[in-house]
């Protein structure tokens, strides 16, 4: 004998709640609202940050970059001054408990490494005293999620960092590089947001301080400047991201730490610094800019009245200048074949600023002649 009740057909004398779609399961959570209104009247709370606006507290900071051009370093130099208290590449970060784990270098490089970076901030290893570590994890099993199909797994390698940093205090927590430690498909977005939310992030929550991530961008990354790599889950799911890369100004080898992302703050602009005596510097510390500045504009009058005297010189003996690069009277590349009779020491590329600029004030111009081109100069 059947009846009918709560918008479903059940057996006569049954507990109707059993066969009611909508009523609560057991184990199961009815809701998982709390209602907006318990915001009203609470503080709010401010936002924390280890470096403002580039590595906030409870949540993972990534730092990307090619192999080889220092993010290690890098982390090893950003978790030292925040253990100390010294200013990070002249940007203040927050004074935390700080620890470090390093999948590729072995205890001696790290040690080497140290060295430099306590040398360049004027600190020693009693400053660091508790509350400052490195791990060297080079030739292990470092794995800290695995994959069962799409779903994730923390290893017990994962709880053993978790459980050494909590027992540290540590608030601060480097994890070099995602290669060794993410153990599924780095396209597959599941993977990527899991590893991040479920690894990294929990790391820093737990901690109540943060994760800095380093990883290689891919081919595409490198290639069209994003610096990111694999599933765009990983540039998504991180809430700060930063870009390292390797610029050459002339024989001058300088980097800079670029800012690709920030959720909770605006995006900050990119730092140059140097690598000096093994760790890193700023390039052109902000006390000298103007200095700097002042420098600068007084080389490029020199390298402005060179031109204009070489290219008089040429002019007095019959010999064209053009201003295209593949002509063999290209004038850059002309000055520059001209300075060992004159006692100038420019660069090519200090003439080709040169004459860009006399070009656009009107002191020269660059005009067709005899089916050549030719530079006049202005009375």
């Amino acid at each position: 004998i059947l009846r009918y009740a709560n918008n479903s057909i059940c057996p006569m004398g049954a507990d109707v709640r059993q066969f009611d779609p909508y009523a609560p399961r057991k184990g199961h959570r009815t809701s998982l609202l709390k209602g907006i209104t318990r915001f009203d009247g609470r503080v709010v709370p401010e936002r924390q940050w280890i470096w403002e606006n580039w590595i906030p507290f409870f949540h993972t900071t990534a730092i990307y970059g090619d192999g080889g051009i220092g993010k290690s370093l890098l982390l090893q130099l950003i978790l030292t001054c925040a253990a100390s208290g010294k200013p990070f590449l002249g940007h203040s970060v927050e004074r935390v408990k700080a620890v470090g784990f390093f999948c590729e270098d072995d205890e001696d490089e790290l040690h080497r490494r140290q060295e430099d970076i306590n040398q360049a901030l004027g600190i020693d290893y009693a400053d660091l005293h508790d509350c400052y570590d490195l791990v060297s994890l080079y030739g292990e099993d470092n794995i800290l999620m695995t994959f069962e199909g799409d779903v994730g797994v923390p290893t017990e390698r994962f709880h053993q960092v978790l459980e050494s940093v909590k027992a540290f205090g540590g608030q601060l927590t480097g994890l070099d590089p995602v290669a060794d430690l993410f153990g599924g498909n780095e396209v597959i977005r599941s993977h990527a947001r899991q590893f991040v939310q479920q690894i990294t992030t929990k790391v820093a929550a737990e901690t109540q301080g943060a994760t800095i991530l380093t990883a290689h961008p891919s081919v595409r990354g490198l290639r069209d400047g994003t610096g990111d790599g694999g599933s765009t889950q990983w540039h998504n799911a991180v809430r700060s991201r930063m870009y390292m890369q390797t610029h050459d100004d002339d024989g001058e080898i300088y980097r800079t730490l670029t800012h690709k992302k920030s959720n909770y703050g605006p995006v900050q602009n990119g730092i140059e610094f140097i690598w000096s005596a093994g760790s890193f510097v700023l390039r052109t510390p902000p006390a000298n800019n103007k200095i700097a500045q002042i420098e600068r504009a007084k080389r490029e009058r020199e390298v402005d009245a060179a031109f204009l005297h070489l290219l008089q010189l040429r002019k007095e003996a019959g010999q064209k200048t053009a201003d295209g690069k593949t002509s063999n009277n290209y004038a850059p590349r002309a000055m520059v074949d001209m300075q060992s009779v004159t006692g100038f020491n420019f660069k090519e590329k200090e003439y080709k600023a040169a004459m860009d600029r006399l070009t656009y004030s009107g002191k020269i111009k660059c005009v067709e002649t005899d089916r050549a081109k030719d530079f006049e100069i202005a009375e």
